[in-house]
């Protein structure tokens, strides 16, 4: 399979009436929306704002990456133990932990990209997963 060459976005957004309860720190903190879109992000902000929620999204990050779907994944698998309900794409974790897993996946596949490479070895994964210890202290 040919790869995508057409931009598309992975975006990270907040919403204030969208929010979990840390019993640790007795605070209530923000879920993350992470998603993908071949649309403006500004254009799916509005759309999930249009299905209910109480207030609009407000866009955190946005990232042009190529081969989206493979790209969300990756970034899922690797954010699962922050994952809030397995159903959807909500995250608990800060926000700097989220940027920095996405910039640091999307490098990683685009050094790899470049060298014709297409598989992820286990020591790599970790590399990724390892972010998260830097980045986060709820």
């Amino acid at each position: 399979m040919e790869p995508n060459d057409e931009t598309e976005y992975i975006y990270i957004l907040s919403n204030p009436s969208i929010r979990w309860y840390d019993r640790k720190d007795k605070q209530s903190k923000p879920l993350y929306k992470i998603g993908k879109t071949a649309r403006s992000v500004e254009c799916r902000s509005n759309e999930l704002y249009a299905t209910g929620v109480a207030d609009p999204f407000k866009i955190e990050a946005t990232f042009s990456v190529k081969s989206i779907t493979k790209m969300e994944d990756r970034i899922f698998n690797t954010l699962i133990s922050y994952c809030y309900n397995p159903k959807r794409e909500f995250y608990y974790c800060k926000l700097g932990t989220a940027i920095a897993v996405i910039e640091r996946l999307i490098n990683f596949y685009d050094d790899w990209r470049g060298h014709g490479t297409q598989q992820m070895s286990v020591g790599d994964v970790s590399l990724c997963a390892s972010t998260l210890d830097d980045y986060d202290g709820w």
